[in-house]
């Protein structure tokens, strides 16, 4: 169908279709897909965010402890080079943002470093406190 319009003082010929609206392929399948996409994004986005947050709050509960971490691994007798060489060992030497990128790098790959009270991986004294479970109930059955 044609219609005219003045616009401006000339008749414009505009063209208009029978149909209403854009024509839907597939029946609207891509527009909950794409829904589900953003939702999910979303949850991904804020487990990221969540888990950075908490790295934070790790890092700076662990900078802020009134326990001087070099001095409880070398000793009370320990002489100012093997101090320094803890400390250094340590890397706390470095610039804070550094020790954080450090910090969040060995966390990705599964190094929780050594405890300060145990002296042994994190990670193993975490086993130890929270042991794997094992699959007594499906066994029974």
């Amino acid at each position: 169908m044609t219609e005219t319009s003045v616009a401006g003082g000339g008749a414009i010929p505009r063209t208009t279709s029978a149909t209403a609206g854009p024509t839907r392929i597939g029946g609207g399948h891509g527009r909950k897909l794409l829904r589900s996409l953003r939702v999910l994004g979303g949850v991904f986005l804020s487990l990221a965010l969540t888990l950075l947050g908490l790295l934070v709050v790790t890092f700076i509960i662990g900078r802020i402890m009134p326990i001087d971490p070099v001095l409880k691994i070398v000793g009370e007798r320990a002489t100012q080079a093997q101090y320094d060489a803890a400390y250094q060992a340590l890397g706390l030497d470095k610039p804070l943002w550094q020790q954080f990128a450090i910090y969040v790098w060995d966390v990705i790959h599964g190094d929780f470093g050594k405890s300060i009270s145990t002296g042994q991986q994190v990670s193993a004294d975490l086993k130890r406190v929270f042991p794997q479970r094992s699959n007594s109930r499906r066994s029974a059955r």
